[in-house]
């Protein structure tokens, strides 16, 4: 299943040499729109390269796929920050998102609220220096996308060698509430939250933290951990996505990385389009008992392995599959200067 007016707004990117491949990505999906994202390195776990962030070769793609004559829909880009100084003296991230904006960059994406790179470089989604960047980059109307925590039931000892249990990290409520303190502190920035700020377990909370911020979005990029429990409740998704279809961004968390860059692994052109459809079929496709997707989450698979679809009424998708991103993004990508 495709859609004409799919604007992917989570791709991940770090390879030039997959271009074609996003280029095919584009054309396959009929995307109307892509975003492609950096990350930083510097604080990652068990990371050994030596990139501090992703941008020269996200940026390097993003001025290649606009170029391109066969890729007809804009490409736009989120740079990430050099966290080598975070937060000891002569760390400057407005500075930095400012460099960002004038390179060709869109938007600013933040990592740095994963619990275990918040510790390794001992920053809150509300450090003064992260306010700093998102005000910048307000004043420079370009978007935030920050990911903050990781699945709540990974502070638990039961999940394996995901488990965060025991470790010197920030707990998941603290992640959320520094992330709605952010907000407050940067009221003119619009920023996303990915992976429905991992709250899909809490709608009511999920939609308390949107009322608390009005300058917050959250992206559908799934991390695979919110089918089941939105299928579990598929009344109140509907009733929430609802009312928020305005702050509700499609992404399909699409991985084009390099093997040998990146600290997570890439997936092949294949298994980005299997995302791709397993979300969009997700929020597209009937909820009855044989209007279903498979579970990808591991930790929820044995438990049920598919699950069962929303069904939103088209008028909603429309917001959620591409005109939330095309109101927060400027009309046409920046021009790349390098």
């Amino acid at each position: 299943m495709s859609s004409p007016g799919l604007f992917d707004f989570h791709v991940h990117g770090g390879d030039i040499g997959r271009t074609g491949e996003i280029a095919d990505y584009i054309r396959l999906e009929n995307l109307s729109g892509l975003n492609l994202l950096s990350i930083p390195l510097t604080g990652f776990p068990a990371y050994v390269g030596k990139l501090v962030n992703l941008n020269d070769a996200v940026l390097e793609t993003k001025r290649r796929l606009n170029n391109d004559p066969d890729v007809s829909v804009p490409v736009y880009a989120f740079g990430s920050l050099d966290n080598r100084q975070a937060p000891g003296g002569g760390w400057d991230p407005a500075a930095q998102v400012a460099g960002l904006a004038e390179t060709g960059f869109d938007g600013l994406k933040l990592w740095e609220g994963k619990p275990e790179i918040a510790a390794a470089l001992n920053l809150m989604p509300d450090d003064p220096g992260i306010i700093e960047a998102c005000r910048e980059a307000g004043r420079r109307e370009m978007p935030v996308i920050f990911h903050v925590a990781d699945p709540p039931e990974f502070w638990e000892p039961e999940v394996g060698e995901l488990s965060l249990f025991g470790k010197s990290v920030p707990a998941f409520k603290e992640l959320v509430q520094g992330a709605a303190r952010l907000c407050a502190k940067a009221p003119d920035t619009t920023i996303v939250f990915p992976h429905l700020l991992f709250l899909a377990a809490d709608l009511p909370g999920a939609g308390a933290f949107l009322d608390q911020s009005p300058n917050a979005c959250f992206d559908l990029a799934p991390g695979n951990y919110f089918y089941l429990p939105l299928s579990d409740n598929l009344s109140s998704a509907r009733d929430f996505f609802s009312r928020y279809r305005k702050r509700i961004l499609f992404g399909s968390d699409a991985f084009f990385f390099s093997d040998k860059q990146a600290p997570i692994p890439g997936d092949s052109l294949k298994g980005n389009r299997r995302r791709c459809h397993r979300l969009l079929n997700f929020l597209q496709k009937g909820a009855g008992e044989e209007d279903t997707e498979d579970n990808p989450y591991p930790l929820t698979r044995d438990i049920r392995s598919s699950v069962r679809c929303l069904n939103l009424p088209e008028d909603l998708q429309e917001s959620i599959l591409s005109g939330n991103a095309l109101r927060i993004l400027p009309d046409t990508p920046a021009e790349v200067h390098r």
